[in-house]
């Protein structure tokens, strides 16, 4: 492993907690090595931006001004440094006052500035973010007045779609008053917490999305809402005012755009459109290649050096993850990539030469080797690591409390603590240090949340990496398990099928026949047991904070439907019980056969706005061939709802027994029958699930206007008699 020079004399400040993050600054509150004052000696490369540059979600020797400058060491005459100066939410007018006040100490050659496309025009429209640094300490800045600026009464306009709501009067006192701004806050934070009511947004949807963008989804709408068609000019005079300060002061600037996640790869943009893009107002539409295009403008314009990123993060994905799966920003294999890009930039200066550049790379891909990182973000920043290895974890906090608690899955899973027990000390292996969390499944899903306990076991050549892990009996697990090869084992409880099993010692890699054989059987044996027999039924979770109060009206409580779901047959378990509210986004090309089409006109139904939402029970049950989900759904009559599962039950029928097109562009369908009912069955191949959803009809009732729907997941491997016994066991409420 390469390491820098012992003797250059860099170390690590003190850490401190900032908000919910915890990470490492040096005396001048920079992430960054702590800087010795004094002469310059040799070329100071700095870098400026917000969290992508600061570094979130990875240690403090994993960003990508540490790895670039690290791997830089000694292959010039002079020393290479890069200063890292970003701070997390900063704008471009934040970056540009940071870089003019720390001038005089970096004395930086070449400026590098990352603009993300994802938020950084809306931030500059915004005004000053939550953090600053002050007295060499980053800090919170908290909702101040704002400092004086050339663009306050142009952000103040803007912001009154936002905040005030274009109440009138509000721009003196937005300008100059806290506690005015303060009361603009609250009421921002109450209307966020009905985000999914398009009436209580401008444009039909909430503007932030921090898990798929890391800020602003209206940037992608067009025509561009004011809030950031206002901002980009701001950006566009903030980078002129940038690259002018760097240049009279005989320095060069660098701006490296950056890209959005669903700018990367097919299936984010899918994944986002399927998310809730649909909530757009008529005559809206997204335009993924809308930020990157501003950028490109505003670069011609101002002649400021623009090198766009998305290349380069689009070509490591056939070997690795540039962005966590759970948020936007940057894996540490995301980072390499970055300070490769740079590297060669430096080169085409003439810093490096060929032969430097190449060395950079290799030592880049031996400090972070491809398909080793870790993908599942942990919410903040990191301590450095022992050799910058170190990988993020995602960690959902206790059951019911904290991130995460949203999920249905978290409440269910076990304290990953009590998987300890279940990995063994083995004679003449040696064990590492065990490491707990709850994270997600590798595959089919990237987002199933599961507990776990590792270890690596290593002797002589030999290493083994057991993972012991609670599922809380997701049919996902039998998915996964299908995907692994051959070679890995697996222990699972006395009597159960992997498939079926919650709980389960998994040897990753390499041959774990011996480690295996060590776990505690009966240990396991009681822990699956003590699972299986602890149901528990949950409030009602609110998906998306859930209907507005008129629309509940029109449905049951979730909680009504727990009394209507089947009870275990003979051979299964039930599980627990997640009753919930839950929005359905609208969906493009729901066509009727005329027959139904003539019912639903007649009847008197609800038509709903951009937003379905039903009320919806789920269970999970474990049977002989693998575990499934179990949801008896009301949709209240919504007419959406009604002829989506119109027109895929005409399609499955039209399908004659064989796949058919689905009709809203979804997987296919085909014809489901089994205990005197009918519906239909589609699978999700990259979940690794299949679902069957029948109507439920009562007595008078036409299936086109059936009120309930029984809805039941499973593995893709369990044939259609293999739903029947659910299925046949909920009635009609």
């Amino acid at each position: 492993m390469y390491a820098p020079d012992p003797r250059s004399g860099y170390r690590l400040a003190e850490s401190f907690t900032f908000e919910e993050d915890r990470f490492t600054t040096n005396s001048l509150g920079l992430r960054d090595r702590e800087r010795a004052p004094g002469e310059k000696r040799g070329l100071r490369v700095a870098v400026t931006g917000d969290s992508f540059t600061t570094g979130i979600g990875v240690a403090d020797d994993q960003h990508y001004a540490w790895l670039l400058e690290e791997a830089l060491h000694g292959l010039s005459d002079e020393p290479v440094q890069v200063w890292n100066l970003g701070v997390p939410h900063f704008g471009t007018e934040q970056s540009v006052e940071r870089l003019a006040g720390l001038w005089d100490v970096v004395q930086p050659d070449l400026v590098v500035h990352g603009f993300f496309e994802g938020n950084d025009a809306f931030d500059d429209a915004q005004g000053p973010g939550f953090n600053a640094v002050v007295d060499g300490e980053m800090t919170r800045a908290g909702w101040a007045p704002w400092p004086g600026s050339a663009h306050n009464d142009t952000r103040a306009e803007l912001n009154r779609f936002l905040h005030a709501w274009s109440l009138p009067g509000d721009g003196l006192l937005q300008r100059h008053s806290y506690a005015y701004r303060l009361v603009l806050r609250a009421v921002h934070v109450a209307r966020s917490m009905q985000a999914d009511d398009p009436s209580l947004w401008a444009w039909g949807m909430q503007p932030f999305d921090y898990e798929m963008f890391g800020g602003v989804a209206w940037l992608y709408l067009a025509p561009e809402p004011p809030p950031v068609a206002g901002g980009w000019p701001i950006s566009e005079a903030e980078l002129g005012r940038m690259k002018r300060l760097v240049e009279e002061r005989g320095a060069e600037l660098l701006v490296l755009g950056i890209p959005a996640r669903i700018g990367i790869a097919d299936a984010e943009l899918e994944r986002a459109l399927d998310e809730g893009w649909e909530m757009g107002w008529p005559g809206y539409d997204m335009d993924p290649e809308q930020p990157a295009r501003k950028l490109r403008g505003i670069a011609k314009r101002t002649g400021v050096q623009l090198v766009e990123l998305v290349g380069a993060l689009q070509e490591s994905l056939d070997a690795d993850r540039p962005y966590y799966e759970d948020d936007s920003h940057w894996t540490v294999a995301g980072h390499r990539v970055v300070a490769e890009v740079v590297a060669g930039e430096l080169a085409a200066r003439g810093v490096i030469d060929e032969d430097a550049l190449r060395t950079v790379r290799a030592r880049l891909l031996e400090r972070v080797p491809p398909g080793e990182t870790e993908t599942v973000f942990d919410g903040g920043f990191r301590e450095a690591t022992d050799q910058g290895s170190g990988m993020a974890r995602l960690d959902l906090g206790p059951p019911g409390a904290g991130k995460g608690s949203d999920s249905e899955i978290v409440p269910r899973l076990v304290d990953p603590e009590r998987l300890r027990g279940l990995l063994p000390s083995v004679s003449g292996w040696e064990r590492s240090p065990l490491a707990v969390q709850r994270g997600v499944l590798p595959a089919p899903r990237q987002d199933v949340p599961v507990a776990s306990a590792r270890a690596t076991y290593r002797r002589a050549s030999a290493e083994v990496t057991l993972l012991a892990m609670d599922t809380a009996g997701q049919p996902q697990l039998d998915a996964w398990l299908r995907t692994l090869p051959s070679a890995r084992l697996g222990a699972v409880p006395s009597g159960v099928r992997p498939t079926t099993a919650r709980v389960a010692v998994i040897a990753e890699d390499g041959d774990g026949s011996e480690l295996l054989a060590a776990v505690d059987q009966g240990s396991l044996d009681a822990l699956e047991e003590e699972l299986a027999a602890s149901v528990r039924a949950y409030p009602s979770l609110a998906i998306g904070g859930g209907p507005p109060p008129e629309r509940r009206k029109r449905l049951r409580l979730p909680v009504d439907l727990v009394e209507v779901m089947a009870a275990a047959p003979d051979g299964w378990e039930a599980g627990d019980v997640m009753p919930m509210w839950r929005p359905h986004p609208a969906r493009k090309g729901i066509e009727v056969p005329p027959a139904l089409e003539e019912v639903l006109a007649e009847a008197e139904l609800w038509r709903e706005g951009p937003v379905a939402w039903s009320a919806q029970t789920k269970q999970w049950y474990r049977g002989p061939v693998g575990s499934f989900a179990l949801v008896v759904q009301d949709t209240g009559y919504d007419e959406r709802l009604l002829r989506s599962r119109a027109a895929k039950l005409a399609a499955a029928r039209d399908g004659a027994g064989v796949e058919a097109p689905a009709p809203d562009g979804g997987p296919p369908v085909r014809l489901w029958r089994g205990g005197g009912r009918e519906g239909f069955r589609a699978c999700l191949a990259e979940e690794g699930l299949c679902k069957v959803v029948v109507p439920l009809v009562r007595d008078g009732e036409s299936e086109a206007l059936a009120r309930y729907n029984v809805i039941l997941m499973g593995p893709a491997g369990a044939a259609d008699e293999a739903y029947v016994p659910l299925i046949v066991g909920v009635e009609p409420p």
